[in-house]
């Protein structure tokens, strides 16, 4: 195991992420949702290499509609991952919330749905009251995080014990005014409160893991030339 900070593991995520073809912004709301549950202790980064495998050997699907009512839209994201189309998803399940009324989003037939928890990070950045439910086909055990303005409640599935395959599902959100069991809210804003306060530095990563990881963040480093060099490009031969 070693020791990586979140500053690195930030900017390898989403260099690896643009890397095997993502988007900026979905680059930038994959790593937020992994830096989310790395920082509350569910070892995302042990799952990212074999998504990143995945994300470049096929192109990613764009979300389409499925099924359309009054009440519920469902999106079917064709088997994409959940980091490349999740951000993507929830915000056209809120627009057709405050436009249309509906109270449910249903997202089907998306992949790696071991990150799902991730897409509270997602919810809060847009302030919104909901409840996040899917089923870990892991240990075939459903799962529910409920979200209400800045704060989350439900429990983080831990990603370190899980095979490196990738999980098919499906995932609901709720959107309505939450009213979670009785049990002890958490802060759920990273690096900041007293749940997470023991991963401010970072955390410990599998070597190995990180290997592949940054195999692709190295992707986007700009080969030294004179030029480069002369504009803050890229990197002296001891700096490898």
């Amino acid at each position: 195991m070693m020791h990586i900070s979140f500053n690195e593991l930030e900017t390898n995520y989403k260099a690896a992420f643009l890397a095997v073809g993502l988007s900026l912004g979905e680059a930038v709301d994959a790593t937020r949702m992994l830096i989310w549950l790395d920082s509350l202790g569910a070892a995302a980064s042990s799952r990212v290499p074999s998504s990143l495998d995945r994300l470049h050997s096929m192109s990613t699907p764009r979300p389409t509609v499925r099924r359309h009512n009054k009440s519920a839209i469902t999106l079917d994201c064709g088997g994409a991952s959940i980091l490349a189309v999740g951000a993507a998803t929830i915000d056209m399940g809120l627009a057709e919330h405050k436009i249309k009324g509906i109270s449910r989003l249903n997202i089907a037939n998306v992949c790696d749905i071991d990150f799902t928890a991730g897409l509270a990070r997602i919810m809060l950045a847009r302030d919104c009251n909901t409840i996040l439910s899917w089923r870990d086909q892991a240990s075939s055990t459903g799962n529910k995080l409920y979200v209400q303005g800045k704060t989350v409640k439900g429990n983080i599935p831990a990603l370190s014990g899980y095979p490196e395959e990738i999980f098919f599902g499906d995932i609901e959100v709720d959107f309505m005014q939450v009213t979670p069991p009785q049990s002890e809210w958490f802060n759920s804003e990273p690096h900041g409160t007293s749940n997470v306060g023991k991963y401010f530095d970072g955390i410990s990563v599998d070597q190995e893991h990180w290997r592949r990881i940054e195999f692709y963040a190295r992707k986007m480093l700009i080969p030294e030339s004179e030029k480069s060099r002369v504009e803050g490009a890229g990197i002296g031969a001891d700096e490898d």
